[in-house]
Formats: C-alpha cells, structure tokens, sequence
C-alpha cells in the first residue's frame, strides 16, 4: 500500500502534468487559429487532436480534487459529495481518450491516402479510385463533417453502457 507521501506525489503529478498538457495544447490550437492554419485539413486534424486532448488534461486535473486519502486503512478513495463530479471527469476522460485516439486513426487513414497518391498516383501513373470526387469542395467538407461525427460518436456509443448498470465511477 502507499503512504500519503507517496498518494499525495502522485496526484501532485498527476495534476501537474495535466495542466501543462493543457496549456501546451491550448497553445498549439491558439497558434493555428492566429496564423490561420485552420484554411489547411492537416492542421484542423491537428486542433482537433487537441482539442480532444484539452478536454482529457482538463478532466485530470479535475480528477485529482475528487480524491482524499485514508491514513488508517492507508487507501485513497473519493471524497464525500465528489461522488457525481467523480464519474463526470471519468466520463469526461474516458470519452476524450476515445476522441484522441479516434482522431489518430483519422490522422492514420489521412497520411495513407496521401503516401498512395505519392506513390501510385503520381509515380506510377494509376490510381483505383476516380480522382475527380476527391477534388469536389464540397465532397471534402463532406468527408471531414462525416470524420468530426464519428469522433464524437464513437467514444460516446461505448461510453454509455456502464451508465445502463450505474457502474461508473462505483
């Protein structure tokens, strides 16, 4: 078991290295939104990893408030009456770490179109897809409003489900 050093260390960590990541992605987004990178897919995928990540740094700072420690039974449990906030920033991070990795593999899928186009398309001269749809405005922002609603609704559809049994957080 830990002493209440050691608890105590951890959520200083915890908690630190939460709000840097925040303040580090706060950044990043601001910057791309000031030198209106937004205009570029790659940089708006780029705000919106961030973005994710902002929400997942926020809520473990928060987590941290909710915890206290027990010198006798040398435990850290939740503290009285942070039992619903507690759950709230489980959701909230289990939900934002989907997001995060929702958006990699849409960064993933993004960078591999691009290498095929690189490789096959313009090196060796063929392409299996109609290039034409590609080039359409309007297919593009189709696409990337399709992306945006399977970020949110992917860690949302697995999230939900602890809810049914009042599971989360207890």
């Amino acid at each position: 078991m830990f002493d209440k050093r050691q608890v105590t260390t951890a959520l200083a960590a915890k908690a630190t290295v939460g709000s840097l990541a925040f303040v580090g992605c706060a950044l990043v987004v601001l910057s791309i939104i000031l030198c209106k990178g937004y205009k570029r897919f790659m940089y708006r995928l780029i705000i919106y990893f961030m973005s994710a990540d902002l929400l997942q740094s926020l809520a473990q700072v928060f987590e941290v408030a909710s915890v206290n420690y027990n010198q006798e039974q040398k435990i850290a449990y939740v503290r009285q009456g942070w039992e619903t906030a507690c759950v709230v920033f489980g959701v909230m991070d289990q939900v934002s770490m989907w997001m995060s990795n929702c958006v990699i593999i849409w960064i993933m899928l993004y960078l591999l179109s691009t290498v095929y186009n690189l490789v096959f398309v313009q090196y060796c001269g063929h392409s299996v897809r109609n290039s034409s749809n590609t080039e359409r405005p309007h297919f593009r922002v189709l696409k990337e409003a399709v992306g945006i609603l399977l970020v949110l609704t992917i860690p949302l559809t697995f999230n939900w489900v602890p809810f049914l049994w009042g599971m989360y957080g207890f």
